[in-house]
């Protein structure tokens, strides 16, 4: 069963290749403090989707968010990462905003230019950002996780509802049009919404989850898709020196192929990358009866995340003779 509202492959089309990212995929998702990360499969994801940065082969999960850092990060999700960049340095966007010259924070420039474009922040925060450094809405003040969610509502066109929340769940008068229209849209049930309306700093633990609850408003904004799917059939055949592997997934059909000769770099941007199993692999680690989750951009496979690992050690049923 596919997710709904995204495009479905026909099973007699070309089989998805791999997106050719596996090195990156790699070092965006291998942490040395994995242990100390609440939500690691969500926070993997978001890294392979180019949206959740370590630092290092760090996560730092206790690690708060900072408005510069916030919005770079809210602007990601709707795929405008390098808009923000190319902002801060277009002079004539600066000099009409008042802006003077570069220092060590102009990268951030841009998304404030940007946030107050699109209405994430006013003109008399836009104003405090750049003159007030202990300000709320100053480049290197903390943000709160309630106007981290408000931030992510907006740019993802979340309308906001007048109803109110249920009595038990207080939110602040100024959160609660868009924490009672996020409930609405079924972004979150009343006891995430509890969770994370707390007055609190945004720390790099509550990322994952939060976006994992928009994902459905995040991928759309990237050009990505999600399949869900078991795995029915992996083919593995030789022609030549190449190893050419057929998983079939649902109506999916995906297909790599590996030169053994060639050196490993070279081999793996011909592979998919697959998260779910210990340590990040490749399609080589699926087996038959696994369930996948499966992100495709721009038709090709992005990664393989695996929700359920097979009990079974079944690698493969081949059916097709060497070249």
């Amino acid at each position: 069963t596919l997710a709904a509202g995204l495009s479905v492959f026909a099973a007699d089309s070309a089989p998805l290749a791999p997106y050719g990212n596996t090195e990156d995929v790699f070092s965006l998702v291998t942490y040395a403090d994995k242990d100390s990360i609440y939500y690691l499969d969500y926070a993997q994801d978001f890294a392979a989707l180019d949206i959740l940065y370590g630092m290092g082969n760090r996560y730092n999960p206790g690690y708060r968010y900072e408005n510069s850092s916030a919005l770079h990060l809210i602007y990601r999700t709707v795929g405008r990462g390098q808009e923000g960049m190319d902002a801060a340095y277009n002079m004539e966007m600066r000099q009409a905003a008042g802006l003077g010259a570069f220092d060590e924070m102009s990268w951030a420039d841009g998304y404030y230019l940007l946030a107050l474009k699109d209405g994430l922040i006013g003109s008399q925060e836009f104003v405090q950002a750049f003159t007030q450094p202990a300000s709320e809405f100053a480049r290197k003040s903390e943000v709160s996780v309630q106007n981290f969610i408000r931030w992510m509502c907006i740019m993802h066109n979340i309308p906001t509802s007048p109803e109110p929340l249920p009595e038990s769940i207080y939110v602040d008068p100024n959160y609660m049009p868009y924490y009672s229209g996020m409930y609405q849209a079924g972004i979150m049930n009343l006891t995430e919404i509890r969770d994370f309306n707390q007055w609190r700093y945004l720390s790099k633990n509550d990322l994952p989850l939060i976006l994992k609850k928009f994902e459905k408003q995040i991928l759309p904004r990237l050009n990505v898709e999600l399949f869900p799917a078991t795995v029915s059939q992996i083919n593995e055949s030789y022609q030549g020196e190449t190893l050419v592997r057929t998983i079939k997934a649902g109506s999916l059909s995906i297909q790599t192929k590996t030169n053994r000769l060639e050196p490993v770099f070279s081999q793996l941007k011909n592979e998919i990358p697959v998260l779910g199993k210990g340590e990040p692999d490749t399609s080589g680690c699926i087996r038959v009866g696994e369930k996948l989750n499966v992100y495709v951009k721009d038709g090709k496979v992005l990664f393989i995340r695996v929700t359920s690992p097979a009990n079974s050690c079944l690698l493969y049923t081949s059916d097709a003779a060497d070249d």
